[in-house]
């Protein structure tokens, strides 16, 4: 098939054999020409990528979940480290169809030992079983012994530090003016850091106010962008409208600066920008569904650590009735219950 366009995407995607063997998945651009490269880039991995001969090392399994998957993806980085944890304390050399249960279970030890908390090593868990199914999906490679039934470690309530609207004005005061920029659009669209510091000039449509990325496990994604965004983004001239769109470097360095002129507490984290964004849209209202699709969580549990907000604006039942009253149904709703 080659290169295909889907309707629920405005990126192009690939699909394609090679040794019998099918690859498919996201090219991450809406340029047909940068598609074409990257298609090429994979085919050509497939073909020279290690052919399964019945037992793989871990380190195959990590390099080649890296180099096929996960190394194309917004959060690379972040799963770069995760797998070589998973190198250094699994051992590269161990065979992955020997893996068991027994072996996660003392892997979660050792990373306890190092300080590591559950979430972390959860989040590490999970890359060692994606990286797997995607071998077996893929390259046919053998399903290891492992039951993942209680091998997940309990974690803490999901946190939900978010902004002041005075906090927000004092951290926006303290930026320079492309964080500015980075700030607004991530308590304004919910989207990662990873999302905003890549975006490129082609995944923003300014006069539609959209911006299309890629999250995480490969989906499209598309936010709206406010007016605030679309005026501050338009004040590039659209002769300079190429390439990344943020382009100053040092930016975890003065996001530091910037929260600590604010007076803000060291606590704060740039993620917590996505959970102001989650936690305004409550408050104004928004539906657990509505918060849920914006943040392009796979999983509504991953939303319902907003649920304990209550909107400003929520209409309860009492309302609705009390609302009835007033525009004079009281009449009515006597007539059909028969009380007149």
């Amino acid at each position: 098939m080659g290169l295909y366009q889907r309707a629920d995407s405005p990126v192009w995607w690939y699909s394609f054999t090679v040794n019998g063997r099918r690859f498919r998945g996201s090219t991450g651009s809406n340029v047909k020409s940068t598609a074409k490269a990257i298609e090429a880039a994979r085919r050509t991995e497939a073909a020279i990528a290690t052919p399964i001969t019945g037992r793989w090392r871990v380190s195959v399994l990590t390099g080649t979940y890296l180099k096929a998957h996960a190394g194309h993806l917004p959060s690379s980085a972040t799963t770069t480290y995760q797998l070589a944890n998973l190198n250094r304390l699994l051992g590269k050399d161990r065979f992955v169809a020997d893996l068991s249960g027994a072996d996660v279970i003392e892997y979660r030890a050792r990373r306890r030992g190092e300080g590591v908390g559950n979430a972390s090593i959860n989040r590490e868990l999970q890359v060692l079983r994606a990286a797997i199914n995607y071998a077996h999906r893929h390259y046919g490679h053998p399903l290891p012994g492992i039951d993942w039934k209680g091998l997940f470690l309990k974690e803490p309530p999901g946190r939900t530090r978010f902004l002041s609207p005075e906090e927000y004005a004092a951290l926006i005061e303290a930026c320079d003016d492309e964080l500015r920029l980075i700030v607004l659009i991530a308590v304004s669209t919910g989207l990662r850091r990873d999302n905003i510091e890549s975006l490129t000039w082609s995944q923003i449509n300014l006069e539609q106010g959209l911006a299309h990325v890629t999250v995480k496990g490969g989906e499209a994604h598309v936010v709206k962008l406010n007016s605030a965004v679309i005026g501050s983004l338009a004040r590039t001239v659209p002769a300079q409208r190429q390439g990344a769109v943020f382009t100053e470097p040092n930016r975890r360095k003065r996001w530091e600066a910037a929260r600590t002129a604010a007076g803000l507490d060291g606590n704060l984290r740039f993620h917590d920008l996505r959970h102001t964004f989650a936690s305004w849209a409550r408050l104004a209202g928004a539906d657990i569904a509505d918060v849920k699709e914006a943040l392009a969580h796979s999983d509504i549990s991953m939303t319902m650590r907003y649920a304990h907000i209550t909107p400003a604006t929520h209409r309860t039942a009492f309302d609705a009735v009390g609302e009835l009253f007033a525009a004079g149904m009281s009449r009515e709703l006597s007539r059909k219950t028969g009380s007149d």
